[in-house]
């Protein structure tokens, strides 16, 4: 019997995959067993519709109204998030973890767009810092939702091994949003 050796790093990307899961799974049961149908019937009427499983057959998802954003991402942003400045930094969040996604095998284009996430953490930081960890974990489980997506989504990641970016400093957060 052939034995496998275990390294730290393994480890580490297993329970990074298994934690990705875990948030879609948990978001999933969020939007379909819990939502509040009374005060989110205004906001459901004017998105687009749930894509279900179509929207997981591709890289890119499902974009039915050609905003940039896709529709499963789009729905769970304005179903779970009331504040508009909020919903922004968010949309803007996910578009940047997309970009990252589609364009997996260019370098630069992570480099910008973790450039801009990196921004979009410190605005979401500044609006609700509580929270904003296990958000910024739900839209990117939520992202990188299927198997395709999540292996873009790390390739991507890799591409900023030995990067650095710039912060404006925690008193400075404000001047990250829009």
């Amino acid at each position: 019997m052939k034995k496998s050796k275990i390294t730290h790093d393994s480890l580490k990307k297993t329970s990074r995959r298994f934690r990705l899961l875990l948030s879609a799974f948990l978001i999933l049961f969020t939007l379909s067993c819990c939502s509040d149908k009374d005060n989110n019937t205004d906001i459901q009427d004017n998105l687009p519709p749930d894509p279900g499983v179509a929207g997981k057959a591709t890289l890119e998802g499902i974009d039915s109204d050609k905003d940039g954003l896709r529709d499963d991402v789009q729905r769970y942003i304005y179903m779970n998030f009331n504040k508009e400045d909020e919903r922004k930094v968010l949309i803007n969040l996910a578009n940047n973890i997309q970009i990252m996604i589609l364009n997996s095998q260019d370098k630069n284009s992570a480099i910008n767009a973790a450039q801009q996430m990196s921004l979009n953490l410190e605005c979401l930081y500044y609006l609700n810092s509580t929270n904003a960890s296990k958000v910024v974990e739900n839209i990117e489980a939520l992202s990188a939702n299927t198997e395709l997506r999540f292996a873009a989504y790390m390739k991507a990641n890799e591409n900023l091994s030995g990067e650095t970016f710039l912060s404006n400093g925690i008193d400075n957060f404000k001047d990250s949003c829009f």
